[in-house]
């Protein structure tokens, strides 16, 4: 069901994104434009300008502003495959998935099969010229989903649908704020009540169009929910998150992952490969190991570590948490058998017995991963792609493992307080002791840290 959060009969932001390309890209009034009450407001011809906005403003009109004006250009199906091109020329990893994938003639077909409403290609066109950064995401998301897709053998129906989800599931932010209020926020949408919005506003534009099947529309709609229950802004969990809407969740979380690597400038698709495959167990698992199998086809390599490194420095800080890590092993081995009937058998049940699982995949709690980051022995120790990739794994469990903590306490807290739940409540409280010790930044970004302190007192 849609739900009616925008008039889209009224003036709001988007008008003024409109205006501000009045030089650039203008915005011209298809037909005479009137108020609800058959007033005329701006005759047809009219280029949308700051003060032609400030006009509209006081009046609901009788349509829909991108049913009255149109851009001058405006994006069509080629011209999009063009920028998903020049993307491809931007980013050599996304252009080598590309190729090994073997995805350029789907990809084709993809933007040109389908003639996309005139709506959402106006809103699109003008998140690219208002909002680079939002457009470049908005491309790469949808690359990686679709390649993802194809990976698990999606049809081509299904493909489309998920094409065009992704590709229209942010339109409706152009409705909520400025374009420089966005740029600063955006990164940060899941802390922003009034971002948490936008995809119901961009399932409501889309529903207007009526060409686009309930499965696109409720992806648009829930394209920031998980399957674990970590998403928003509804924290579904389960079955009531499409396989469409966990795609675009997922690839969306990791473009932005890529786009914050702290220890790296390169941004390398690839330094995420320890992220997907500490994440290929458990409930969101299907579109991180297709990724990570592309990659690997690809045989895409991250950075190194930089030259500079305390190896030693750095085994011991991995071994501190490894230790913490194996604290953390067994308390989940008691919690899954503690956990409420009604939450072992659920989404929590398989969160908890997926990091079991991880653990045990990893070896982050058994003798040799101890017994390696104490060798001495340069040739016998864990070698620096080794480490790196540990210290990766280990950063992402602890991720992991705290948001099972607070959906777990979420859970527990609905009904009575924590220690009310006995065993369980219990092991919960130590498991939040434990990972409020640990240090959960990657060594990299510790060891930064220390060094600015260091620079700072000298």
């Amino acid at each position: 069901m849609v739900q009616q959060d925008i008039d889209l009969c009224k003036i709001d932001s988007y008008a003024d994104y409109l205006a501000e390309l009045e030089t650039r890209n203008p915005s011209i009034a298809q037909e005479d434009i009137y108020s609800d009450f058959g007033v005329l407001l701006v005759p047809k011809g009219t280029v949308v300008s700051p003060g032609i906005v400030l006009k509209l403003s006081d009046h609901r009109m009788h349509a829909p502003l991108d049913q009255l004006v149109g851009l001058e250009t405006r994006l069509n199906s080629k011209s999009l495959l063009r920028c998903f091109q020049q993307l491809l020329e931007k980013e050599p990893e996304l252009q080598t998935l590309v190729d090994v994938a073997d995805f350029s003639s789907p990809l084709a077909h993809l933007c040109v099969s389908r003639d996309q409403p005139f709506t959402a290609m106006q809103k699109l066109t003008v998140i690219a010229y208002r909002l680079p950064d939002l457009f470049e995401r908005t491309l790469g998301v949808t690359l990686l989903a679709c390649l993802s897709a194809k990976k698990l053998n999606w049809d081509n129906a299904r493909l489309q649908q998920l094409f065009e989800a992704a590709l229209f599931r942010d339109i409706g932010l152009l409705h909520l704020m400025s374009s420089e209020e966005l740029n600063k926020k955006l990164r940060y949408e899941q802390n922003h009540a009034q971002l948490q919005t936008h995809g119901h506003v961009s399932e409501r534009i889309l529903d207007l169009e009526n060409r686009f099947p309930d499965e696109v529309l409720a992806a648009v709609r829930n394209h920031h929910e998980r399957r674990d229950g970590a998403g928003f802004p509804h924290a579904l969990s389960g079955e009531s998150v499409s396989e469409l809407a966990l795609m675009i969740s997922l690839m969306d979380d990791l473009w932005l992952r890529r786009e914050s690597q702290a220890q790296w400038s390169s941004k390398k698709l690839a330094n995420l490969t320890p992220l997907l495959r500490t994440n290929a167990f458990g409930v969101n698992s299907e579109p991180y190991r297709a990724l990570l199998s592309w990659i690997m086809d690809a045989e895409l390599t991250g950075d190194p570590l930089p030259d500079n490194v305390d190896l030693s420095a750095m085994s011991s800080f991995l071994l501190d948490r490894n230790l913490l890590i194996s604290q953390l092993y067994t308390y989940l081995m008691q919690l899954a058998e503690e956990l409420p009937d009604d939450m072992s058998t659920q989404t929590l049940g398989l969160l908890t017995n997926s990091n079991i699982e991880l653990i045990r995949a990893c070896g982050f709690a058994n003798f040799e991963t101890m017994a390696l980051l104490t060798e001495k022995d340069p040739d016998a120790r864990y070698s620096e792609s080794e480490l790196l990739e540990l210290d990766l794994s280990q950063t992402e469990f602890f991720w992991r493992i705290s948001k099972l903590i607070k959906l777990l306490e979420k859970q527990c807290s609905k009904d009575q307080p924590l220690h009310a739940h006995g065993a369980a409540g219990d092991i919960l409280t130590e498991m939040r002791s434990i990972v409020a010790e640990a240090d959960v930044r990657t060594y990299l970004e510790a060891a930064a840290e220390k060094n600015l302190k260091d620079d700072q007192a000298n």
